[in-house]
């Protein structure tokens, strides 16, 4: 009535705390089809995985993987959830084992918001799962896991070429192209492999993450481009490409450099879907060292 008016009140000591709101995973990357989230569980099923080079500003060597965000509590204050505590662990084949243990803080990659971290697992034929375990509080801990299938897959890292000698001066390199200019090309003398020539010799390496009897049986073939005409050289497999001072997972092009040498082509077919071309290329300034 207008003669009545009642006052309640709550009132909240000092040692009343918040229970964390839900945490939450988010997918960013690296799936060639976008995994299912059931709860905090991400299934990567019937798709391929990202092959990502080295990132030499977050210390992550190159590998095959897949990138989540875990974010803290939005009622949790930022001085303890940096202090929640952090294990990854990896199950691959029937193994599970301890990955990496540490705070949220410790957790964070460059780049990642203030209220998350980010976890980028390298992922390999024989993964199962990945679980990120984390302890808000006493009360409450949180467990998300990144779970692969069968018929998961991984990106084939790019081959790659590597200039061995034969030049006078350090050619030039850019992606899969190697330019000889302004230089001297050395003679070498006939041995049990090759014919006396002149040469420049070249080593092109195997995917890292590809199985050797995979790269083994890729298909190799070696094109000359000579006063503008291109021929086929050679036609085989990596290992019939190899020579016999070659390492496991290389071969080398050691092609006869002539007065008309323009380009050399190295293609390799590594799967159905996955052929890199290397080339060589010989500017007009190039000379031929005389034979002893």
């Amino acid at each position: 009535s207008d003669s009545r008016t009642d006052t309640y009140n709550l009132v909240f000591g000092e040692n009343v705390t918040l229970q964390p709101a839900p945490s939450s995973i988010e997918y960013i990357g690296g799936f060639s089809v976008d995994p299912v989230k059931e709860n905090n569980t991400y299934t990567f099923a019937n798709g391929e995985v990202t092959y990502y080079d080295e990132d030499e500003s977050l210390s992550r060597p190159a590998a095959n993987r897949v990138g989540v965000v875990v974010k803290a509590p939005t009622n949790m204050a930022k001085v303890d959830y940096e202090a929640a505590e952090v294990k990854i662990y990896y199950t691959k084949g029937d193994n599970r084992s301890k990955y990496w243990e540490g705070t949220f803080k410790e957790a964070k990659n460059d780049g990642d918001a203030e209220d998350v971290f980010g976890v980028w697992p390298a992922v390999t034929t024989d993964m199962k799962k990945v679980e990120i375990e984390v302890k808000w509080s006493d009360s409450r801990t949180d467990t998300y896991n990144l779970v692969f299938g069968e018929n998961v897959t991984l990106e084939l890292a790019p081959g790659t070429m590597q200039y061995v000698e034969g030049f006078s001066v350090a050619p030039t390199i850019e992606g899969n192209t190697i330019t000889f200019a302004n230089g001297e090309v050395t003679y070498y003398e006939g041995d049990a492999n090759k014919v006396a020539a002149n040469r420049v010799g070249i080593l092109v390496k195997a995917p890292v993450n590809m199985a050797k009897a995979d790269y083994q049986a890729a298909e190799v073939k070696v094109y000359y481009t000579k006063a503008g005409v291109r021929e086929e050289y050679f036609s085989g497999t990596f290992t019939e490409a190899q020579n016999a001072e070659d390492a496991e997972n290389v071969f080398g092009v050691w092609p006869a450099v002539t007065a008309d040498m323009e380009k050399v082509e190295i293609e390799v077919k590594w799967s159905e879907d996955k052929t890199d071309t290397f080339k060589m290329v010989f500017g007009e300034n190039v000379t031929l060292q005389a034979a002893n």
